[in-house]
């Protein structure tokens, strides 16, 4: 089980906010996979309404920022470092984060 939160800082205008979700499927994942998990269920919880081939387009973009360093993802705290990389499981109580840093306006 996973815990996920999605986060913004620095956005002004105090930006999107965060989105947290469950993953329960019981079985641990890749980086990769997650990142394209919690694309999907994001749009799901903040009520966009998408095909799936603009879902896909989505998770594509965010696979590929991850690889830019577009935001970073902590796993129990801990930076994810390559998408290939195994998170296990158990991380319910420690949970995923996705940090996306906007820049401050004016500089």
């Amino acid at each position: 089980m996973f815990r996920i939160s999605i986060e913004e800082v620095g956005a002004s205008g105090g930006g999107a906010g965060a989105v947290e979700f469950m993953l329960d499927d019981g079985e641990s994942r890749s980086a990769r996979h997650l990142i394209r998990e919690a694309v999907a269920r994001e749009f799901e919880l903040r009520g966009l309404t998408a095909t799936p081939a603009k879902i896909a387009a989505r998770q594509k973009e965010a696979v590929d920022g991850f690889a830019r360093g577009t935001f970073a993802m902590l796993a129990g705290g801990v930076p994810v470092e390559d998408l290939d990389q195994w998170i296990p499981a158990d991380m319910a109580e420690e949970g995923i984060v996705f940090i996306r840093v906007l820049p401050m306006v004016g500089g």
